[in-house]
């Protein structure tokens, strides 16, 4: 009978096959991520957790910062008793202490949905700029191989027809003072503080802008549209849409991601910024829904609400990453399409929440 951790082995698998020969340099390695319980972050623990089970004669280890303690229903549950695993509670948002070594450093902590960083929006703001700062510092002292730096594709705003798909060199128009602006401000001086550590100390950092990435291991209650789509699907309610539908997104499924993710890490430029997502299939919410709903054999309707509601105005109308640079710099192209990638991702929510 199949498990829900069956899907995202079968992702983590594929992910190794692709780019063997990169990951060969975690082998005896020390590796911190931060925030690894988020959806991201956590097929980076798998990932090594497969490596140093098959592949890896001397094991890499890893060290993985958490803010609330893992227990049994969740999906890194079966890794907190691996020897070559470190869970700690920390707060990034806080003063925190670094013990030294590490290799490759991860910094991924941070609240990533508009539920949940506009509840919270100070802490939001010194999770993504004290975290950061404080990493960034603690390497003037400890010297990584390389620091990867998660900030997101919300920085360039609602960029103008010309400039989409959106390259990294695009400068986006933001409003500073709206209800979002915790996060996708906070994420910017990050990004300014990455850079100037680079310029200035010559720190082998590396900038990504991860560009609505989705798939296996998401909490239903995380708020994102595609999340809470798959989550009335699943409980048999009608999919709604709140706004007019119309808005458009470019949408990454999680192992073409975490491929992009891992060659960024190990294999790119210092002081460069990286878009990880997808740009060959470009669809709106509401065909988005419709996706969804004929997965579920249309026994669910797709309804339009369109309520305007405030946090919606600064939502970028499209979003949709230029993936030229990524995707040349490191040979890679993108395998999973959307109605693929929703198809594994339901799968798994049914497997991980329903039996």
């Amino acid at each position: 009978m199949k498990k829900a951790e069956d899907i995202i082995f079968e992702d983590v698998e594929h992910i190794i096959y692709r780019i063997a020969n990169t990951l060969r340099l975690l082998e005896g390695k020390r590796i911190l991520i931060t925030g690894a319980a988020g959806l991201i972050p956590s097929y980076f623990l798998h990932v090594v957790y497969l490596l140093n089970k098959r592949y890896f004669s001397k094991k890499c280890e890893l060290t993985a910062y958490i803010h609330k303690e893992i227990d049994k229903n969740n999906k890194l549950f079966y890794l907190k008793k691996e020897k070559n695993f470190n869970f700690r509670m920390v707060d990034v948002s806080k003063k925190f202490e670094i013990e030294s070594g590490f290799d490759y450093i991860i910094h991924a902590a941070s609240k990533a949905s508009p539920k949940a960083y506009m509840k919270d929006p100070i802490g939001t703001i010194e999770a993504n700029v004290r975290g950061t700062e404080t990493i960034l510092k603690y390497m003037l002292k400890n010297r990584a191989k390389s620091f990867m730096y998660f900030s997101s594709g919300e920085i360039y705003g609602s960029p103008p027809p010309e400039a989409i798909p959106t390259r990294e060199n695009y400068i986006g128009l933001t409003n500073h003072l709206s209800e979002r602006s915790c996060y996708v401000e906070s994420k910017k001086f990050s990004e300014t503080l990455c850079i100037n550590y680079f310029r200035k100390y010559d720190l082998p950092v590396k900038i990504v802008r991860p560009v609505h990435i989705y798939g296996p291991g998401i909490k239903l209650d995380d708020g994102r549209v595609w999340a809470d789509f798959i989550r009335n699907a699943c409980e048999g309610k009608d999919i709604t849409i709140l706004s007019n539908g119309k808005a458009s997104r470019g949408f990454c499924y999680i192992s073409d991601a975490i491929v992009q993710l891992w060659s960024v890490l190990l294999s790119g430029k210092n002081g460069e910024v990286y878009n990880i997502g997808n740009d060959s299939e470009e669809i709106t919410i509401k065909e988005l829904a419709e996706i969804i709903a004929e997965i579920f054999h249309n026994k669910v309707k797709v309804i339009i609400e369109d309520k305007n509601l405030s946090y919606l105005k600064d939502s970028p109308q499209r979003s949709y990453a230029n993936m030229n640079k990524t995707l040349t710099e490191f040979g890679l192209k993108n395998e999973i399409t959307i109605r693929r990638g929703l198809k594994r991702t339901i799968e798994w929510v049914k497997l991980f929440y329903q039996s």
